[in-house]
């Protein structure tokens, strides 16, 4: 189980878990340990993202926003837990600021992984926004004062879900 890229221990767990792997049947891997610190670790993480998100996650239409921008560092978790706790969201919204320069604003989105509805090709939409990504995930970073401007040009394209032009960005 994944936490984040930002745990400094997780090349080390990921090491040993290969290790593991390599000489253990699955069941033996399961027991270890360092196997079983990390499931609760990562059991206990989502039971606080939950709460963050049931908190946090305003649905308008078919978007679910999740404003973490009051929290340093924004807080992680299974990234697809949204789409169960709001299961009418086509597409999924995170805004936070950067952990390390509060002066830029991050603004993530992702396809619903079961409301396969989102005709927004969201790295198309992204890449007006100074970021990028693909179809079904993108995120943009700013300076802060674009916020509402992009903000607000963001959801209107996500609330009408449609897809863009070919020549859009």
């Amino acid at each position: 189980m994944t936490i984040n890229g930002q745990d400094p221990n997780g090349p080390a767990y990921w090491s040993t878990l290969v290790d593991l792997l390599g000489k253990k049947p699955i069941e033996a891997v399961m027991e270890a340990a360092v196997v079983q610190a990390r499931c609760r670790e990562a059991t206990d993480q989502n039971s606080r993202f939950r709460a963050v998100l049931l908190e946090h996650t305003a649905v308008d239409g078919e978007v679910a926003v999740t404003d973490l921008r009051s929290f340093n560092p924004a807080p992680s978790g299974n990234r697809f837990m949204v789409y169960s706790l709001f299961p009418q969201a086509v597409v999924s919204v995170k805004i936070r600021y950067d952990d390390h320069d509060r002066e830029k604003v991050i603004i993530s989105a992702g396809h619903s992984i079961f409301n396969r509805q989102c005709r927004v090709n969201l790295g198309q939409m992204f890449a007006r926004f100074e970021g990028g990504g693909h179809a079904g995930a993108g995120a943009c970073s700013f300076h802060i004062h674009k916020l509402e401007n992009y903000r607000t040009e963001i959801l209107a394209i996500l609330r009408s879900n449609r897809p863009l032009p070919d020549d859009w960005a």
